[in-house]
This record gives structure tokens, C-alpha cells and sequence, in this order.
């Protein structure tokens, strides 16, 4: 799936990880995490990462 991903995505995939909900995210790549299963929307609507969402975030977050 990491494949999958273009450069903007995987910023943001790792911002969220990083910064959690509150930023200014790329709404496009926001579609597409969305999309993938990446990220959700709680009911209090902040976005977050999905369990598959933070293995991924791991594994862009450990590449150089």
C-alpha cells in the first residue's frame, strides 16, 4: 500500500501521526488516506489515524 501513496500523502499520512488533528492537511491527499483506510473521522470530527493508518505512518516515518 506504501506504494500507492504519492510524496504529498505520505506528508500528511506522518503530520498526522506526528501533529495529530489540528493543521492545515492537503484536502486531495486527505481524500485519498481517507479513501485507503488511513485515516477516519471521530465523532467529535477530528481526523485520525486508523490502526492500518498508524502502521503505515511507522513505515514512511522510517524511511530516509
Amino acid at each position: 500500500m506504501l506504494r500507492n501513496l504519492s510524496p504529498r500523502e505520505r506528508e500528511t499520512l506522518v503530520k498526522l501521526g506526528e501533529r495529530g488533528p489540528g493543521g492545515n492537511f492537503d484536502i486531495i491527499a486527505l481524500n485519498k488516506l481517507f479513501t485507503l483506510g488511513l485515516i477516519t473521522v471521530s465523532g467529535d470530527r477530528r481526523v485520525e489515524l486508523t490502526d492500518a493508518g498508524r502502521d503505515i505512518c511507522g513505515e514512511v516515518a522510517k524511511q530516509p
